[in-house]
């Protein structure tokens, strides 16, 4: 081992035996204290407050849970105190603890181990001779066990207390308290010679009978009133005669093999984690490539859809252009002339409808002037036009093919339009889109119509993911709201 090693073992097993002492000796003079306040009170008592004053005592604990039954006895058995435990640590009739009780010509406090009912129990006694009674107290040496092993539970060493003739008072097992540490230990009397020491305790090698290790054990006197004895404290022994080439190369191999071990793991995590990571890739772009296929689907069949109504509108159109046209005819031969010449102009713009299903502003406002020129032919004063446009910038905005002549075909359609009750119509600009109002003055009988304009103008609004169109009536006003589209 090396000396710098070597030295601080030897610092650290004597600061450890001096604190393990040092314990153990505070809780032999709280006894020797106790021992002190029951001859105190023993002196100034009288018979009768006697009894009283010891069960008062009884009340109280030495150290934690180490607690005292006191007694006294008049050395024939009479047991003044009916406690059931005193029965048991001066039982009536127990003459062989008795006898040895009466057998010590007490000059001073004097201590008897003895074991009822497998448990080890430490009586401590004193003599009041004026009085011609033995008076005392018991504890049971397990309670004093468990407390030391409370307080040292954490510590690398354990001490065991001995009166001089080698009986085991306390151990951090309980099969040797009350045992003759004499006999199963390595300790000899010469150990207990401390005289000859300048330190006042010996200090030795030897052999732990409780942990069967090698300790360092340490022998120092204990003396108190009411106890003469040893505490006995065992350090284990952690030196290594150290090789220090031999050890480098241990340390230096079971690193590299950790190192080696954790990169493995870290390569098979890192791997792991990257085939899930791809898996979870794979999968997503194939959600996502039949969520296209699924929107493409949607948005062609949206299409096919559109497509069928603007092919429904156009003949819807011209056939109630040439319905109005005959019965033009018949009323006045040079309007349906001029409707004829304005059905042309219109029909230009039907004849190849743009493929996106939306135009410009200015372009579905030329062609709705149109559209009311030849309204007009049929219904001169039955219907009022007014058309206000507050700005030009709203030309290039964007509305659905023909929504303006659905609107207006929706109001002369559906409403009562007469010389006493002429139908006003009114397109207004917004920031927003345009407000196309009517009188709302409805026919009274259902009007025939295959029901596709304002349907149609929904659902091309929701193809374009608008949900902004709305109708409503307000102020004796048919009101629809067309949406610029973005």
């Amino acid at each position: 081992m090396t000396s710098q090693s070597k030295v601080n073992y030897e610092n650290s097993a004597r600061k450890a035996f001096q604190n393990k002492y040092d314990v153990v000796q505070t809780v032999f003079k709280n006894l020797e204290d106790f021992q002190l306040s029951l001859t105190d009170m023993v002196a100034k008592s009288n018979s009768f407050e006697l009894k009283k004053n010891l069960q008062l005592l009884n009340q109280f604990k030495i150290q934690q849970n180490i607690k005292p039954y006191t007694w006294y006895d008049d050395l024939n058995g009479n047991i003044p105190l009916d406690d059931a435990l005193l029965q048991v640590t001066l039982p009536k009739g127990n003459q062989q603890l008795l006898q040895k009780i009466e057998k010590f010509k007490v000059k001073e406090v004097q201590n008897i181990v003895f074991s009822k009912d497998n448990t080890p129990y430490w009586t401590i006694f004193n003599e009041n001779k004026s009085r011609e009674i033995i008076y005392g107290f018991t504890i049971k040496l397990t309670q004093l066990h468990d407390y030391f092993s409370q307080v040292t539970q954490n510590q690398d060493n354990y001490a065991f207390v001995f009166t001089k003739n080698g009986t085991c008072i306390t151990h951090p097992d309980e099969k040797f308290i009350g045992k003759n540490i004499f006999r199963f230990t390595n300790v000899q009397v010469k150990d207990t010679l401390t005289n000859v020491e300048q330190k006042g305790y010996t200090e030795n090698i030897a052999q732990s009978e409780y942990l069967n290790l090698e300790v360092t054990r340490f022998i120092k006197p204990l003396k108190t009133n009411n106890f003469d004895g040893y505490v006995a404290v065992n350090y284990v022994r952690f030196l290594i005669d150290e090789k220090v080439n031999e050890t480098k190369y241990y340390v230096l191999f079971i690193f590299v093999a950790t190192f080696i071990l954790i990169l493995i793991i870290f390569i098979l995590f890192h791997q792991s984690s990257n085939n899930a990571f791809r898996e979870k890739e794979k999968v997503q772009s194939e959600k996502n490539r039949l969520q296209i296929v699924n929107e493409a689907m949607q948005k062609e069949n949206a299409m096919n859809q559109l497509q069928q109504l603007k092919n429904q509108i156009n003949p819807h159109f011209l056939f109630n252009s040439l319905n109005s046209l005959y019965m033009l005819i018949g009323i006045d031969a040079t309007n349906a002339q001029k409707f004829t010449m304005d059905l042309s102009k219109i029909y230009r713009y039907l004849i190849v409808p743009p493929k996106e299903n939306w135009v410009f502003i200015k372009e579905e406002l030329a062609f709705i002037q149109h559209y009311m020129d030849l309204q007009k032919s049929r219904f001169e004063e039955e219907i009022h036009f007014n058309l206000i446009i507050n700005t030009n910038e709203i030309n290039d905005k964007k509305i659905p093919y023909l929504s303006l002549q659905i609107a207006i075909e929706n109001a002369i359609k559906h409403n009562v339009a007469t010389i006493d009750l002429p139908l006003f119509i009114e397109i207004i600009d917004s920031t927003s889109g345009l407000i196309i109002s009517n009188t709302y003055q409805p026919k009274t009988k259902n009007t025939d119509g295959t029901g596709f304009g304002l349907e149609y103008l929904q659902k091309i609004y929701d193809f374009y993911g608008n949900n902004e169109l709305s109708t409503r009536v307000e102020n004796g006003k048919f009101i629809l709201f067309l949406p610029y589209l973005k």
